[in-house]
């Protein structure tokens, strides 16, 4: 019953945390210091596709959700661009290995400056054989034409 309890518990947390995320990107989505790329992440024997969204405070603090293409959040991270850290949250079942926390963590402080300076990125992991390719994600408009 302890067990069920701590369970639930880091879950409410987790969810609570996701939705004030997305409720601080979507206010800042109207603003210039919004990202919204299209991202593909690929490993030797995987491909992780989707869309990231950031949005960069005042205290040049860099916040940002990935999604894959069917919905499923990937992860939330945080970038503190004084510190020059990455701090991964949420990250879902697949990816949460410490193993590969500790190189996309290590590969975003890399990514993210340029992404904040280009709004694009490609960057391979020659170790480990990681490609990351963020690029900006193509705005539909969608008007009536007569």
């Amino acid at each position: 019953m302890h067990l069920s309890t701590a369970m639930n518990t880091r879950l409410i947390k987790c969810l609570l945390l996701s939705i004030c995320l997305l409720v601080s990107l979507s206010t800042a989505a109207s603003r210039q210091d919004t990202l919204q790329l299209s991202v593909q992440i690929g490993m030797k024997k995987a491909v992780l596709s989707g869309i990231c969204i950031m949005a960069i405070d005042s205290n040049r603090m860099v916040k940002g959700a990935v999604i894959n293409e069917f919905g499923v959040k990937a992860f939330n991270f945080i970038y503190n661009e004084r510190k020059h850290k990455v701090r991964l949250i949420d990250i879902m079942p697949m990816l949460d290995k410490w193993y590969i926390r500790h190189i996309l963590r290590r590969d975003l402080r890399k990514i993210i400056p340029q992404l904040i300076t280009r709004g694009s990125c490609e960057y391979t992991d020659l170790k480990y054989g990681i490609d990351y390719i963020f690029k900006p994600l193509e705005q539909e408009h969608n008007a009536i034409s007569e």
